[in-house]
């Protein structure tokens, strides 16, 4: 049981009989700090006759106590600060251009994601054509200077064998022939794209380990047959003897790397298509995520 004390004011008359009509005057007061003290509170009377205070206590259930309604607590100081208007205009503000600045900034991302992605695969088409065109002519030209050297190297093993002044005749001019040939060769070979350069840009500029490989290994093939170019243009300046077969050697040698680089630059440019074709998604590079 819990004890409610109730401090009522009545009148000195009414002291002597509870069912005066004084009673109608008593008002209630605060119960004491000190629930042990019996001194009556100070009331404050309705009337401006003289009254006396009366301590009553009563003590209730704790059902009913329980079922009046409890003071709910005050909120802490910070959250009263937070809750004023101008607090909570200035901090919606705040987020408001946080939101916007990080928006902003995405779309920024974005869009200069999107220009490069578009900017590499202008500069990929690109490469792809001069691809093309610096197989065909720097090969070609370099494959026509190869095979006409040495058609005249079998040209000189074979005029040492003739005695007929009219075959002579014919083989020097066919030796004559080749080399004018090889001179204009040599003319559009200064105007030709180096293709060990683009197959290096190649290498660079796309992203796929199919691509980078072919190109490297286009590469090396191109770099072996220019290196037997050279050598045997290095033994014809210092007359070094070759017989026919050893001249036959040379020549099949150079029509099978001629062979290896059509099908490796065949192969290298259906590899350039996909990857342009797939763009920045996964698809273009199995194994390989997509720039973000």
């Amino acid at each position: 049981m819990n004890r409610v004390t109730l401090d009522l004011l009545a009148s000195p008359a009414a002291e002597k009989s509870i069912g005066s009509p004084e009673w109608e005057n008593w008002v209630l007061c605060p119960e004491n700090d000190n629930p042990e003290n019996d001194e009556a509170s100070e009331g404050v009377p309705l009337t401006d006759t003289p009254t006396t205070t009366l301590d009553v206590r009563v003590q209730l259930p704790d059902e009913v106590i329980n079922q009046l309604p409890k003071r709910e607590p005050e909120p802490s100081a910070f959250w009263t600060f937070v809750n004023q208007p101008m607090v909570l205009t200035l901090l919606g503000g705040l987020l408001a251009g946080v939101l916007t600045t990080w928006w902003q900034e995405n779309n920024k991302t974005r869009e200069l994601e999107v220009s490069h992605n578009r900017t590499v695969t202008t500069e990929q088409l690109a490469l792809m054509k001069e691809m093309d065109v610096a197989y065909e002519n720097t090969g070609s030209v370099i494959n026509g200077i190869f095979s006409r050297i040495l058609w005249m190297a079998e040209e000189d093993v074979k005029s040492k064998t003739i005695t007929d002044a009219q075959a002579k005749k014919k083989s020097e001019e066919k030796v004559t022939q080749w080399r004018g040939e090889i001179h204009k060769f040599e003319e559009k070979l200064f105007g030709a794209l180096p293709l060990e350069n683009v197959l290096i840009r190649v290498e660079v500029l796309y992203r796929c380990a199919s691509v980078q490989t072919g190109a490297k290994k286009m590469g090396e093939t191109w770099a072996s047959f220019q290196s037997d170019l050279n050598g045997f243009i290095r033994k014809r300046n210092k007359d070094v003897q070759m017989s026919a077969e050893e001249i036959g050697r040379v020549d099949t040698l150079r029509e099978e790397k001629m062979g290896q680089l059509a099908k490796q630059s065949l192969d290298l440019m259906r590899e350039m298509t996909g990857e342009v074709k797939a763009g920045p998604s996964p698809a273009a590079c199995p194994g390989i995520p997509a720039k973000k």
